[in-house]
């Protein structure tokens, strides 16, 4: 893991936080308590490369235990972007990490675009916890754009 990355997992405190970014829609539980349903819950946007670690969060705020099965991590690169990137998806209160993706991206066409993590049988996250989203893109080649997205799937428990 990047040392920077390390270093802000650590250094999370959400108590009294509210969400830093618009708090995505989720759908509601579907009538077979066993089917899935996913959400696109963190999308930075485009950003130049600035090797600094950025920070978003989402809070479990429907009242209901979420059983997570699945997270994709996706990662986007401006051409002629060259960088050390990584992001995760870790639960807080106990960091426990859900997801996790890491690239030396130095060439172009880049290869996978995107990492799927499969959590067999499941992850909890209770009511009123949070999934926290870090990504990091080293300044390899300035003015150079990336982008990252998590993706989640679960049912409610």
């Amino acid at each position: 893991m990047h040392p920077e990355m390390e270093k802000a997992r650590a250094a999370i405190s959400l108590t009294g936080v509210k969400p830093t970014a618009t708090q995505a829609a989720v759908p509601p539980p579907r009538a077979d308590a066993n089917d899935l349903v996913s959400a696109l819950l963190f999308n930075s946007g485009s950003y130049q490369a600035d090797g600094q670690v950025h920070t978003d969060t989402w809070h479990n705020t429907t009242g209901k235990r979420m059983l997570i099965t699945a997270c994709k991590l996706w990662a986007g690169f401006q051409y002629g972007c060259l960088a050390d990137a990584q992001s995760h998806v870790f639960r807080y209160p106990d960091s426990a990490f859900v997801a996790i993706r890491q690239e030396d991206h130095y060439q172009q066409p880049g290869g996978l675009d995107g990492s799927v993590m499969y959590l067999n049988p499941y992850m909890a996250l209770e009511p009123d916890e949070a999934l926290v989203f870090q990504h990091f893109a080293s300044a390899i080649t300035p003015q150079k754009g990336v982008h990252f997205t998590a993706t989640v799937w679960w049912r409610y428990g």
